[in-house]
């Protein structure tokens, strides 16, 4: 969604840093000891809502479809004050699904909706209303060093709370994050289980088997393959599983240089794959409403161990797939500029690469840093469904992403926090990796933002997509509609 895409390269620790490295008396016991850590703790949380429908006008005489969905939720959390250094928090998140409805050829029923999943963020079809305690952790700060450790929400390049729909992605980690050196975040992370929507499943055709979303945690290996990990490396069942793994993260951050974010970030997800990420981002204020800034991206995915086994006797088992491995690399470029009267142009591109026979796991755990992604949709669900059946979707080897945006403050003219983007996007699959098919893809998004401008902690988004899909036999379009607003029931 428009809202996700902020400079990962200092935004990503935000959630575990806010208000974390504070003085020493913050730091420090209270009076009362233990009693006021509790008695002095914070209530927050928000109520959610979310509406959306989606309209599909399909071609060659096929019928269309239409979904709706609303559903009303939130969180509700307490954190203890500081004791020593160390604070304890729980939050429960809760997603109610109210009124859902599907048409197909222009019936309509009520009953579960998939356009549902996408408000509830888990995939779960049919749509299912719950509730889960998704934070319950511990955190301890000490001079620039804070260990936070148990359920909780991460916002990471590759590993990411997307929270953008009813309940963010929450994952059970144990993270170090240090700051001793000047300008400079370190980040060490144990990740072993994740809940939340994961569609990293354009290569769900290859393998077969992804799950789309958990309502409850499970391990990281799961969370990118689904029943894949259960499979034996040689083919029959009975050789080595990739079976339940975690992810072990590295990162480092920087700002030394002037107007500069430089970021570093290492996963290694055992028996599955490796990731990097790196980005540069800069912006230089030629005055204090112009700024033109700047960002490069890329990341690389490559599997190991048990998996690239496993990859490598299905080549070797079933050719015709076209399957061996996995193997891809992101690159991304997007410039921009702000201006006087609040209006920010920006153009951004996303290159994908990889080896043939590779399969893709973008998004495998939530995270979301391509710069073209947009309001609906992002690599994952292009490659699923532009193309049809090829290999569960369009083979993105080759794929380039253009997005055209404008984004208008409308805070510049005194009418509160509020923001509208307009954005075009293109997707350019290469039609040989693709059997032929002429294939295309184009997006139209429309996006409004407003944050306690109407009312008090009152905030609003909606989005307007139309989405264009093009192979051999024509055009499909897609429209989709939605609605999401927060009001935060305690603010202290």
């Amino acid at each position: 969604m428009a809202l996700r895409k902020i400079s990962l390269s200092m935004v990503a620790i935000a959630a575990l840093t806010t208000g974390a490295f504070a003085d020493d008396a913050a730091s420090a016991s209270y009076g009362n000891g233990l009693a006021d850590a509790f008695t002095k703790g914070k209530v927050d949380g928000q109520v959610r809502g979310m509406y959306i429908m989606q309209n599909t006008v399909a071609t060659n005489n096929q019928p269309n479809n239409n979904n709706s969905g609303f559903a009303l939720g939130g969180n509700l959390g307490f954190t203890t004050a500081p004791y020593y250094g160390v604070t304890a928090g729980v939050k429960a998140y809760t997603s109610q699904a109210l009124a859902t409805s599907s048409g197909f050829a222009g019936s309509s029923t009520k009953g579960p909706a998939y356009m549902a999943s996408y408000m509830e963020n888990t995939g779960v079809m049919p749509a299912q209303s719950y509730t889960v305690l998704g934070q319950a952790y511990v955190q301890g700060v000490y001079g620039k060093t804070i260990l936070k450790i148990g359920r909780q929400q991460l916002d990471t390049p590759l590993a990411g709370a997307d929270d953008n729909y009813m309940i963010p992605n929450l994952f059970q980690a144990a993270v170090l994050i240090n700051q001793d050196l000047p300008q400079t975040t370190l980040i060490a992370a144990y990740v072993n289980g994740m809940m939340g929507g994961t569609t990293g499943d354009s290569h769900a055709g290859a393998l077969g088997g992804i799950t789309t979303g958990q309502t409850g945690f499970a391990s990281m290996s799961r969370s990118a393959l689904g029943s894949i990990v259960d499979i034996g490396s040689n083919m029959n069942g009975t050789g080595t599983t990739i079976g339940n793994t975690p992810v072990f993260a590295l990162a480092a951050l920087n700002s030394s240089i002037p107007y500069t974010n430089l970021g570093a970030w290492y996963y290694n997800n055992t028996n599955v794959l490796q990731a990097w990420y790196l980005n540069a981002d800069v912006a230089v204020p030629v005055t204090k409403t112009v700024k033109p800034y700047g960002a490069v991206q890329y990341y690389n995915l490559a599997a190991q161990g048990t998996l690239k086994q496993l990859l490598t006797n299905l080549g070797n088992v079933a050719p015709t797939l076209g399957v061996n491995n996995l193997s891809y690399s992101v690159t991304g470029i997007k410039i921009g500029t702000s201006t006087p009267i609040g209006l920010t142009p920006e153009v951004a591109a996303n290159f994908v690469g990889g080896k043939t026979g590779s399969v893709y796991a973008f998004n495998a755990w939530g995270g979301t840093p391509n710069y073209t992604d947009m309001a609906f949709t992002n690599l994952s669900t292009f490659a699923q469904y532009a193309g049809g059946l090829i290999q569960g979707g369009a083979n993105p080897k080759g794929m380039n992403i253009w997005k055209y945006s404008l984004t208008e403050d409308l805070s510049t003219f005194g009418l509160g926090n509020r923001n509208i983007q307009l954005a075009y996007g293109t997707y350019g699959f290469v039609n040989s990796n693709n059997g032929g098919q002429n294939m295309a893809t184009a997006v139209w998004d429309v996006v409004y933002n407003c944050k306690g401008a109407l009312v008090k902690n009152l905030d609003v988004q909606a989005y307007y997509e139309n989405i264009m899909f093009r192979n051999n036999q024509g055009w499909t379009t897609q429209t989709l509609g939605g609605s999401h607003f927060c009001y935060a029931l305690m603010h202290l």
